[in-house]
């Protein structure tokens, strides 16, 4: 969608929750649920404008409650908005563990490869300039167009496909890097650094088969109350 297009679809929506009509693409439209169905309007929510650049920036700052980025912080967005949510992935490292370990390798997996997908995606080619990028695209490339999305998506951020397998070993520095991964102390010491670029909050994506023992670990690297106990 174009952010012109965003921003109709936001103020739309205000209208509607407040209970109130809309017009969409030329036709009157409401909320019809009657009392039981649905919250009593008005319904009065924040909303976070998903955005990575300047123009969803834009957006949020006019319509928006606040910003949601995905790894890497939106530049500038402090000076518009306090409320700042980051999207991110991670492990936290057992005693003597590191990014050699099959299990987190197993956990950063999805996170690592989803970089090559969303670099194909905006960029095409541009995915070369990653490690391995070159013959990943020559495999996804195999695929035909009309149904290359959804190879391209397989598994997406819960798993890995069989084609992404072979380059996940290559990514996992990079998705270190990108993500909260590390021992309690380089967690606690990301977050400290996040806060103090305006991060507010952080959306985590535990991954892997075992997504009770990512949450508790993150808790406690986080320092959020009672992790001891969970």
């Amino acid at each position: 969608m174009r952010w012109s297009e965003v921003a109709s679809y936001i103020n739309v929506l205000r209208t509607l929750l407040k209970g109130e009509d809309a017009e969409w693409s030329g036709a009157t439209i409401r909320m019809l649920h009657p009392g039981g169905f649905g919250a009593a309007r008005p319904v009065d929510i924040p909303i976070l404008i998903g955005a990575d650049g300047p123009m969803g920036a834009a957006v949020a700052a006019e319509l928006g409650d606040g910003i949601f980025s995905v790894a890497i912080p939106q530049p500038g967005a402090s000076t518009f908005t306090p409320w700042r949510a980051l999207l991110s992935f991670g492990t936290v490292f057992d005693e003597g563990e590191d990014l050699n370990s099959q299990r987190v390798r197993d956990v950063l997996g999805p996170a690592a490869v989803v970089v090559y997908h969303a670099t194909y995606e905006r960029g095409g080619e541009a995915v070369d300039l990653l490690p391995g990028g070159a013959e990943w695209r020559k495999s996804i490339e195999a695929v035909p167009i009309a149904t290359r999305h959804l190879a391209l998506h397989e598994g997406h951020l819960v798993g890995v496909s069989e084609r992404d397998q072979p380059f996940v070993d290559g990514l996992l520095s990079l998705a270190s890097e990108m993500s909260l991964t590390g021992t309690p102390r380089e967690i606690r010491d990301r977050l400290d650094r996040l806060e103090s670029a305006g991060v507010t909050e952080i959306a985590f994506q535990p991954g892997g088969d075992d997504l009770s023992r990512e949450l508790r670990a993150f808790s406690c690297a986080a320092g959020l109350q009672g992790c001891e106990e969970a």
